[in-house]
């Protein structure tokens, strides 16, 4: 018997909300089941699948809009009708209806092929002679017209007999560890299921058939829990334990556990198939005492018993267009936990993960050019490499106290962020973590921040004021380059009033604001790397006598730099060092022993420009290596 699904016409009003798309839904809707007497959500006794009081069921009547219905009569009807409570918000366009039993908020559809994503659960519920109210999941699809939901599952029938013996849970699993529970794929125009241990190929959006594609979310165990337990007696009493369709190769194994910790091991070798929406029995077979273990309880989550109560489980977000986000990649590697649903609704995006999320990984939403707020769980501890890169509408990110490690391109090219606090838990900023927030005014790294690295904060071009933590014992080469409206440094290793950040004797940034001329303090004995680069308006540069090093491409791109000296105490020149310095002309090197040369260090330097080194060098000079490719502008000098 094929029941009809008729809905009311759309002119209705609806009764909560009104849906985006589709303004206007039916208040009730009338359901049946698919013709295979064999199902199960609560049996009547010709042993028919009948609804029973209270039981829910989400629509999504042509658009993307989970709206709940409710059977509010009694147990025992065949076909029903079920009147609608509440209204989800809605997106996108449907040319059809989907029906889906039980009733779930975060059930994700997808709007171009009806195809829904959801969680088996892992544990499941006894009742008399039936499967669980409530957790039997059933689908369908149709055009307007005819529907009869479809059960997903198969069940295995287990019949147990004993003497008195009160059965708290059964637990159930493949030999061969095969998936019984966990994320699941379902086409709900046959509601055939994909498995999520099984090859899902997604599309250029990150979609599989409208799905998420989340590697791993998959359970091996799952259990059927008797409340508050099941007297067993010469009688066989009857288990029903919900399983998605598959052949166990190599047999399977159940745990009858009972209220007093007894527990009974039951195996087989022989090859089981579930077969969708059929009822694979099992000989009757006596409770016997093969150990004891620990009593089950009911997780907080029956889908999944692992998922933690507190909110470390989940992400929240914004979006521009008030859409789902999609994370590039959503396995445990990026988040240390599996993402078992997305939802969006009421103006606010939330992943929910199986676990606390402990670290938000490399890459984990990288171009998400949409994006505007996120709020990272206290259970994180790593922001990874690139994990907000170019999420160029990014305003606001709150990180929290349990973050240590901020890592490289973390957040490079958010070019709307404004702000953004480092909490004092934070150890490591890394290379280019900031680099390109154009948009960013003002950072206070706190005193548990020990080391910055290169280009940390570069070309942050609106940033006009940092204030460095006492702890910081390494600042990167670059870290504050091309910083343009920097005014000033604040902390311990700000010199020159609040001008330049000197870090164990190395110059490693410049505060570049109106900068045409400066004297380089006798506290500096390294001019790091890029720490002068692109100055363009720098004309005189006085390098003294503690500097022994200058790094690559130091003054690289100094446009109006015209002549500078190099004192003799300088023995290293790395690559680069005055490349690119197109007006200078006049280079003063006193060292009688030519320092080590990098490569291109004068590279398209100003027209005619000269080499002045001591007279009694000159020869050493241009047969040093490096130096020799300048020995036409090698010039002996009376210092």
């Amino acid at each position: 018997m094929f029941a009809v699904v008729a809905f009311a016409a759309c002119e209705q009003a609806p009764i909560e909300e009104q849906s985006v798309i589709c303004q206007e839904v039916p208040e009730t809707i009338t359901v049946g089941f698919e013709g295979n007497d064999e199902t199960r959500i609560q049996l009547n006794e010709a042993q028919k699948t009948v609804w029973n009081s209270g039981d829910e069921v989400s629509v999504f009547y042509k658009n993307d809009a989970n709206q709940k219905y409710e059977y509010r009569g009694e147990t025992g009807a065949r076909t029903a009708e079920l009147h609608r409570v509440s209204a989800g918000s809605s997106t996108t366009k449907m040319g059809y209806v989907v029906v889906a039993y039980p009733y779930n908020e975060e059930y994700i559809i997808s709007p171009a092929t009806g195809n829904l994503e959801t969680m088996l659960p892992a544990v499941q519920h006894y009742a008399v002679d039936s499967y669980g109210v409530g957790d039997n999941l059933m689908v369908s699809c149709g055009e307007f017209t005819q529907f009869s939901l479809k059960n997903v599952c198969g069940w295995l029938k287990l019949q147990l007999t004993g003497n008195g013996e009160v059965v708290k849970g059964i637990k159930f699993r493949g030999n061969n560890g095969e998936q019984v529970a966990g994320l699941i794929h379902v086409d709900t125009k046959s509601a055939e299921a994909t498995l999520y241990s099984e090859e899902v190929t997604p599309d250029d959006n990150g979609n599989a058939n409208g799905s998420l594609v989340i590697d791993g979310a998959m359970a091996t165990e799952v259990m059927l829990y008797c409340d508050e337990g099941v007297t067993l007696s010469n009688e066989a009493t009857a288990f029903y334990i919900a399983l998605p369709p598959q052949t166990f190769e190599e047999g399977f194994t159940v745990d009858v556990i009972c209220t007093d910790g007894t527990m009974m091991a039951k195996s087989s070798d022989k090859k089981l198939t579930i077969e969708r929406n059929h009822i694979q029995p099992m000989a009757a077979f006596e409770f016997a005492t093969t150990g004891t273990t620990d009593v089950p309880t009911e997780p907080e989550n029956p889908a999944n018993p692992n998922l933690p109560s507190n909110e470390n489980n989940k992400i929240y977000y914004t979006t521009t267009d008030g859409k789902k986000m999609f994370p590039y990649e959503s396995g445990g590697a990026t988040f240390g936990a599996i993402l078992i649903s997305n939802i969006y609704k009421d103006g606010v995006g939330v992943m929910t993960f199986d676990d606390d999320v402990t670290m938000i990984g490399d890459d984990a939403f990288d171009s998400c050019t949409s994006l505007t707020s996120v709020t990272i769980p206290d259970s994180a501890t790593t922001i990874g490499n690139s994990a907000f890169d170019s999420c160029t509408s990014l305003t606001s990110v709150t990180i929290p106290d349990s973050v240590i490690t901020i890592g490289i391109y973390a957040f490079c090219y958010c070019s709307s962020l404004t702000s953004v606090t480092i909490p004092d838990s934070v150890t490591t900023i890394g290379d280019m973590a900031f680099a390109h927030c154009s948009g960013l005014t003002s950072v206070t790294i706190p005193d548990s921040v020990t080391t910055i690295e290169e280009q940390a904060f570069y070309n942050c071009g609106s940033l006009t004021s940092v204030t460095i933590g006492d702890s910081v014992t390494t600042i990167g080469n670059g870290a504050f380059q091309y910083c343009s409206s920097l005014a000033e440094f604040n902390g311990k290793f700000a010199e020159d009033n609040g001008r330049i950040l000197v870090v164990d004797g190395t110059l490693v940034a410049f505060a570049l604001a109106g900068l045409t001329e400066y004297t380089i303090p006798d506290s500096v004995t390294t001019i790091g790397d890029m720490a002068f680069a692109h100055c363009s308006s720098l004309t005189s540069v006085t390098i003294p006598d503690s500097v022994t090093t200058i790094g690559e491409d130091a003054f690289y791109s100094c446009d109006s730099l015209t002549s500078v000296t190099i004192p003799d105490s300088v023995t290293t020149i790395g690559n680069s060092a005055f490349a690119s310095c197109n007006s200078l002309k006049s280079v003063y090197c006193k060292a009688t022993t030519p320092p080590v040369l990098g490569y291109d260090i004068f590279y398209k330097n100003g027209s005619g420009r000269k080499i002045y080194v001591p007279v009694e060098s000159v020869e050493a000079y241009k047969s040093a290596d490096g130096w020799e490719d300048y020995d036409d502008s090698i010039v002996g000098y009376d210092f």
